[in-house]
């Protein structure tokens, strides 16, 4: 016990590690499933079948619910008997034609409340009644419960099914179903359902009102795909005058029925149930009617029932009841299990293929995000430059320049002349020195006064460059606002592929399938949309925009805080300059020259002491902060999308190879 904890233990830690060959997965799978279907006790060979696509639906995704119900209900249908619906328009006489079938008056006729419900007649040892509720249960009733109960009760009740020990029904089960075009049009809609799952009918109508536009309609709609199973049934044949007309009846619906029916018949339901009634007043010695019934002893062979009454033997012919158990006998009962087999595989195949167009639809959907996120990644770039935030960007360098310019010729604006005596000395032919006073004017810079007027918080000079910080940190904010909306067109794009994708599903799917039990759409949302492409794509965007907010707020900062400190420098430096070539001149006039700063002198003297090559470099020259955003966006964006490219085609061949398993499970299921 202890060691397989340790394994299971260990198998959990290495499941993220360990890549399952699919291939020999798939075939430990399918020796498994033989290895179960040699033990069971079923040798039906649509057993195997049955397994093999509830594995096929499996490996696209979890087995739905009407899917798991549908192949279990397939599993128990293997071994039992044939379905057949008798249907027909409201009010052709179905109760008392199922009442001669059974040989004894058992469903009531004209009863609203039942005929709304199906009634499943089927093999039992004794006689009895179960209803089966809405709410799963099941209560057990006496027979004549089928006229007590109430409307009320009625619509609380699923089904019913009548159990009765006939023979035939071991392999053959019969529905009474609602009438066509009955008041109720629920009754119309309930039949419309059976019609789905049973493997043949019998279709009742009334022999002087045969051929009916509506009835053709009915037909052509729902009975024309159970034609090679069906019969079609002429009932109370005993209202005609003769023969005569009777097979003139019978033509005719034969023409109007043409391609339907395997069969027509014209009968009596009302005088086989009088004639059975008779037989059974005659057969007293017998308890129970239901094993030495009257079908239970008829034979197609001679078409003899154990009576001596000449009256309900002529009555019982005249009805030719015998015909419709004939074509029971020969044609629909060696037909049972091929009909059913038929019936089976048809639903099989349909899960199948809906699968399958599922999945074709999934890979389109997947087809289509790749596109959808190829185009982002491109169209971004286009969005940017649309946008004029380049125009915006290239205006900060030139502000910044222009303030540099006036800040540069303001500060060469105020250098003032002031005369300046330099002595000289001289020597006359004696050698005899003197000194010669001479006065110059110089080029003096006023610093106390500039420093005084520049460095203060509210000169022209600080607000301009106050206002050039916040043109830095506004383009942050506009870049950032630009790529927000560029975040919400991607996830409404996103959005919108999604709910086309799910509305293209629900197109190829039946509307209560795994599209509206949220799996695909979970799948869609949380998987392929925010964990694997959302996500990455927002934080791509953001951490490039939020990279450029930063670098534009610390050139906002150094501009601010050193502002102050680079005039301070500056006038320092211009103020050093001009009193050292002065002294410089004084102890020799005639070879050191004063300093007479130009305009551009000025100005490197600022560019030194404010960084200007710093914000040459990131809001000008050929690659700007701005450029190289957009370079880096754009490459993260190419990585992210090849990235999930990858992931998407790994997606779309998953997807194939899941298509391969239906294909291959098609294949056996047509075979």
């Amino acid at each position: 016990m202890k060691q397989t904890q340790q394994t299971i233990h260990n198998e959990n830690l290495n499941k993220q590690n360990i890549v399952f060959d699919d291939s020999l997965f798939e075939t430990f799978i399918q020796e498994c499933l033989q290895a179960k279907m040699q033990d069971t006790a079923s040798n039906n060979p649509l057993y195997p079948l049955i397994i093999q696509t509830r594995y096929a639906l499996t490996q696209s995704m979890p087995l739905h619910t009407q899917n798991k119900a549908t192949i279990e209900r397939l599993l128990r249908d293997i071994d039992k008997p044939m379905k057949m619906a008798i249907i027909g328009q409201f009010s052709s006489g179905k109760s008392t034609f199922l009442n001669a079938l059974l040989g004894k008056e058992i469903l009531p006729s004209g009863i609203t409340p039942v005929t709304a419900k199906v009634c499943e007649i089927t093999y039992g040892e004794e006689i009895g009644l179960e209803i089966h509720y809405k709410n799963n249960t099941i209560m057990h009733k006496p027979i004549n419960y089928l006229e007590e109960v109430d409307e009320v009760e009625n619509l609380k009740i699923a089904y019913y099914k009548l159990l009765v020990p006939l023979e035939l029904l071991k392999e053959i089960s019969f529905l009474d179903t609602p009438g066509f075009n009955s008041q109720n049009e629920s009754d119309t809609e309930t039949t419309n359902t059976i019609l789905e799952e049973v493997d043949g009918i019998i279709w009742l109508t009334l022999i002087d009102n045969v051929g009916k536009n509506s009835e053709k309609e009915i037909l052509q709609t729902h009975v024309k795909r159970y034609a090679h199973k069906s019969l079609c049934v002429l009932n109370q044949k005993d209202r005609l005058k003769n023969e005569e007309e009777i097979a003139t009846s019978i033509a005719y619906a034969k023409r109007a029925f043409d391609g339907f029916f395997e069969e027509v018949i014209a009968i009596s339901a009302k005088q086989a149930l009088d004639s059975i009634t008779t037989i059974q007043q005659d057969m007293a010695k017998h308890d129970t009617f239901f094993h030495d019934s009257i079908l239970s002893s008829y034979h197609t062979t001679n078409h003899t029932i154990p009576t001596d009454n000449i009256k309900a033997t002529q009555l019982f012919q005249d009805s030719n009841i015998h015909a419709v158990l004939d074509f029971i006998y020969k044609t629909i009962r060696p037909q049972a299990l091929h009909a059913k087999e038929h019936r089976i595989l048809r639903e099989l195949r349909t899960l199948i293929v809906r699968e399958k167009w599922k999945i074709h639809r999934i890979n389109l959907a997947y087809k289509e995000l790749d596109n959808q996120l190829n185009v982002f990644t491109q169209k971004l770039h286009f969005n940017a430059l649309q946008s004029g935030l380049e125009k915006k960007f290239q205006k900060l360098f030139s502000h910044l320049d222009s303030q540099f310019d006036s800040l540069a010729q303001k500060i060469f604006n105020s250098f003032e002349l002031k005369p300046i005596n330099i002595v000289r000395e001289t020597k006359n032919f004696f050698g005899m020195k003197s000194q010669i006073i001479q006065t110059k004017e110089v080029n003096m810079l006023p610093r106390e006064k500039l420093m005084s007027a520049l460095c203060n918080d509210d000169n022209e000079y600080m607000r301009e460059m106050r206002k050039l910080g916040f043109m830095l940190s506004e383009f942050g904010t506009e870049f950032s606002a630009f790529i927000a909306t560029q975040i919400t067109a991607f996830s409404d794009t996103l959005e919108f592929w999604r709910e086309n994708a799910l509305q293209s599903l629900n197109l190829a799917y039946t509307a209560d399938m795994a599209v509206s039990d949220g799996i695909i759409e979970r799948h869609f949302r949380a998987e392929v949309l925010e964990s694997e492409i959302t996500n990455d794509y927002i934080q791509t965007l953001t951490q490039c925009a939020q990279g450029l907010q930063n670098e534009l707020t610390n050139l906002q900062q150094l501009l601010q805080l050193n502002f102050q400190n680079a005039i301070m420098l500056c006038l320092q430096k211009l103020h050093f300059e001009v009193e050292n070539a002065l002294a410089k001149h004084r102890t020799n006039p005639d070879t050191l020259p004063l300093y007479n700063p130009t305009l551009e002198n000025v100005r490197d003297m600022i560019n030194l002491g404010l960084h200007y090559p710093l914000y040459q470099e990131k809001l000008s020259l050929n690659f700007p902060l701005y450029k190289k955003t957009l370079w880096h966006i754009q490459q993260q964006l190419t990585q992210v999308y090849e990235s999930k490219h990858k992931i998407i085609t790994a997606w779309i061949a998953q997807m194939k190879q899941k298509y391969e398993i239906l294909q291959n499970c098609e294949y056996n299921l047509s075979k």
